[in-house]
């Protein structure tokens, strides 16, 4: 579902739609240390890409993405993707 790597001083994250019925958005969030994550970006639910330009060199992210249903229901799609920039 998510993949991310780091192009030069940045995290590119890649991701492909869900087949799930009735998502309306994908949230795209962002957790750093044990900070509560936050929100990057709101996509439809297509293939895509965001290049988090926020990054810091030597930190450890971990990405999640939010199902948004149509009934307004959240759901968590992945436990966290990893990524340490350098």
């Amino acid at each position: 579902m998510l993949s991310c790597s780091q192009t030069g001083n940045n995290i590119l994250l890649q991701w492909v739609p869900l087949s799930l019925e009735g998502v309306k958005n994908l949230r795209i969030m962002r957790q750093t240390n044990d900070d509560e994550p936050s929100l990057l970006t709101t996509v439809a639910n297509q293939r895509g890409t965001y290049t988090d330009n926020r990054t810091t060199p030597e930190t450890a992210y971990v990405y999640y993405v939010i199902a948004e249903m149509t009934d307004g229901r959240l759901i968590m799609v992945n436990n966290g993707v990893s990524v340490s920039r350098y």
